[in-house]
């Protein structure tokens, strides 16, 4: 863990997700908390996960500030309206100090040539707002056949980046760092968009 120096000004994220680990060493890089669930609904396991994999630094973590947004429940579902009521009342409080925000929003929808409601609301809230969404082009359990292609919602949006991954092993497969891995989805987005 790389010491954080409270006097600096560091990178600033926002972690949209269900909730970070109390007990987790990533909270010293915390700068705050929204919480938009129950405390029953949080599962903190992804959302320290994503932190995890934002504040590495190869074998360190740290130099990177984040705003631990707790939105996704786990037990329950998100509906679009609540998810876009919240996160517009989110963006009004913080748009102006953090322009970076991880969605961990996902399905196992294919993305088709039309573009689905809540994609058009993370573009529209980006418009809006002025920030910047990265979401995740989704997990796949095939390469090879065209259920690769990248999920929707909230995939296709056209403003945010749609991040897939690269494998992280050598395999006999895939070559270290070579993209894209075996478990990610890939473009392209709704009516061919590189997403």
């Amino acid at each position: 863990m790389i010491p954080r120096d409270y006097s600096a000004d560091y990178p600033k994220a926002g972690i949209v997700d269900s909730g970070i680990s109390e007990s987790s060493y990533l909270k010293e890089w915390e700068i705050g908390t929204e919480t938009f669930i129950e405390p029953t609904d949080k599962n903190p396991r992804h959302g320290t996960f994503v932190c995890g994999r934002l504040l590495s630094d190869n074998d360190k973590f740290g130099k990177i500030t984040y705003l631990n947004i707790e939105i996704i429940p786990a037990n329950k579902p998100l509906t679009i309206d609540v998810f876009h009521k919240n996160m517009k009342a989110l963006l009004r409080k913080h748009h102006k100090t953090i322009k970076i925000y991880n969605i961990s929003l996902g399905t196992n929808l294919l993305v088709t040539d039309q573009f689905s409601i809540p994609a058009y609301i993370l573009d529209t809230l980006q418009k809006e707002y002025d920030v910047l969404f990265i979401i995740s082009a989704g997990n796949s359990q095939s390469q090879q056949t065209t259920d690769a292609r990248i999920t929707s919602p909230p995939a296709e949006s056209v403003h945010s980046v749609t991040v897939g991954s690269v494998s992280h092993l050598e395999t006999n497969l895939h070559r270290l760092h070579s993209p894209p891995s075996l478990f990610t989805r890939h473009g392209p987005g709704a009516a061919s968009f590189i997403n």
